[in-house]
């Protein structure tokens, strides 16, 4: 139910100035917040590779617990879910199907991986239409059962806020490695 509640709540507020009217007034509004928002999304992209680059190749298979995921495993995780978020954006197949789904890579191979789904991402949502913001797709998974559809605009949130939830489990892998994180801005 938590889980529920915050996709709603937390997708609704973002998309509140998309959801309003079927259209935006401004014709540049919609163009303006997208390039803000592609900018973001790529500030955090360069933060998540650079705390993907701070953890020793010795210590990707350190994981705090037994019950949460390694540093490779939360690195190869949110490769696969970028290109799962961001083909569900564009409207086709997640490229990451059968390419990115091994954990038997090195810190180099995972860091490409994720860099080709952070730059697929920038590229989709860089090429989102205001049509395509607006409409619904399936939507669906572990917790959000009761969630059959979100717009296009609503998955684009769920993208970010999936991105900082595990870039923030990152910088505890770090941390509990002795790492100070790398800042997010240089």
């Amino acid at each position: 139910m938590f889980r529920r509640e915050f996709l709603t709540r937390s997708t609704s507020a973002a998309a509140l100035p998309f959801l309003v009217a079927p259209s935006f007034r401004d014709p540049t509004l919609f163009e303006t917040m997208l390039a803000d928002y592609v900018d973001a999304w790529r500030r955090s992209s360069a933060y998540l590779l650079r705390v993907a680059a701070a953890m020793p190749e010795e210590d990707y298979d350190f994981r705090p617990s037994r019950d949460v995921r390694s540093f490779a495993e939360q690195i190869l995780h949110l490769s696969t879910t970028t290109f799962g978020f961001a083909s569900i954006v564009e409207g086709t197949e997640s490229p990451s199907a059968s390419r990115f789904d091994r954990y038997d890579k090195s810190k180099a191979e995972m860091i490409t991986q994720l860099r080709a789904a952070c730059d697929y991402g920038a590229a989709v949502l860089a090429d989102l239409s205001e049509d395509r913001a607006l409409k619904r797709v399936p939507w669906g998974g572990v917790g959000y059962e009761d969630i059959t559809e979100l717009p296009v605009l609503a998955v684009v949130n769920v993208l970010r806020l999936h991105t900082a939830h595990h870039w923030a489990q990152l910088t505890l892998h770090l941390r509990l490695r002795g790492i100070v994180p790398p800042p997010y801005v240089d």
